[in-house]
């Protein structure tokens, strides 16, 4: 029987369902909104699941926007949130848009394991139209994880029977217009 994978929020209060569409959306006014467009240059001020990407019938992820390669805010700055500074301050493991645990009934290796967004047919194609950042639960900086070869690396684990990791993503569109992509967890197991 192969592992389960389970993705949730980092803070446990939603979980991410094998056909669930993750929503980045911006704002109305003042207020984080559901399917609200995000203004190119700025980030995500919402992060929620979906049934279909056009239903708010989805939880509340929780919402780390980038700031610059060393700031992270909880909402979006540019609508009156406050950024944080990372060194020895990186979002907590609550704070993390996502907890991914793989389990089994015996203990395994899980090796190799990455995340990244693509274009939602090739691995190596990083979202059309799209800035992607990503910073892992204790990094200092952000880095691109558009595509394969920006994936973020979590390296190799023990033999376990739960291997667990925390990340977060943040997104800004490039230009206007509809922007599709694919979430991408991959791992070796042992």
């Amino acid at each position: 029987m192969p592992p389960t994978t389970t993705i949730k929020g980092g803070n446990d209060v939603t979980t991410v369902a094998a056909n669930d569409v993750i929503v980045f959306s911006g704002y109305f006014g003042t207020t984080p909104t559901f399917g609200r467009s995000i203004k190119v240059g700025e980030y995500n001020s919402q992060t929620k699941t979906s049934s279909d990407g056009v239903t708010d019938d989805g939880g509340l992820l929780p919402n780390v926007a980038y700031v610059d390669s060393t700031h992270w805010a909880t909402k979006d700055v540019n609508a009156g949130g406050s950024s944080t500074a990372l060194a020895g301050n990186s979002p907590t493991q609550a704070q993390s848009t996502f907890k991914i645990t793989v389990s089994d009934g015996i203990a395994f290796e899980c090796n190799e394991r990455k995340l990244y967004l693509d274009d939602g047919s090739t691995p190596a194609n990083p979202p059309s139209g799209v800035n992607c950042k990503g910073i892992k639960y204790g990094d200092t900086t952000w880095q691109d994880c558009g595509g394969f070869g920006n994936a973020l690396e979590f390296g190799d684990s023990a033999a376990a029977t739960s291997h667990t990791i925390y990340a977060s993503v943040s997104l800004t569109p490039t230009a206007n217009g509809i922007k599709t992509g694919r979430l991408m967890w991959q791992y070796e197991y042992v």
